[in-house]
């Protein structure tokens, strides 16, 4: 029997989850899971696709379990092209928090509690 994968401190890997959803006059992304380098190409298909309609952004992180440098980029480049009103995070889970707290982009995204 193959033991699961391990990931980022020996639990299990969460494999990622990226969904673009044009929901009305806003565009959604659901994130879950670990987003982190494996997930680079996804990410910037899903920015290509969410920066393309020109909507309001709305990330729902609130089931994502790990966040490296390449989710933080998705943000950040959410945010350069859309600006602060224009992207919010929804439901930052601990780890997403942490890593835009810690990293400064915290203050170019807009938060908002879990929907």
């Amino acid at each position: 029997m193959t033991p699961p994968p391990q990931s980022h401190g020996g639990r299990p890997a969460d494999a990622a989850s990226i969904a673009v959803v044009l929901d009305g006059d806003q565009v959604r992304v659901v994130l879950g899971g670990e987003i982190d380098a494996a997930c680079g190409e996804q990410l910037r298909q899903a920015g290509d696709q969410v920066l393309a309609t020109g909507l309001p952004v709305a990330v729902h992180a609130q089931r994502v379990t790990f966040m490296d440098c390449a989710g933080a980029a998705f943000l950040a480049r959410l945010a350069v092209h859309r600006g602060r009103e224009q992207v919010v995070v929804v439901g930052a889970a601990p780890p997403v928090r942490f890593l835009l707290t810690a990293t400064g982009l915290d203050r170019v995204l807009a938060w908002a509690p879990p929907s």
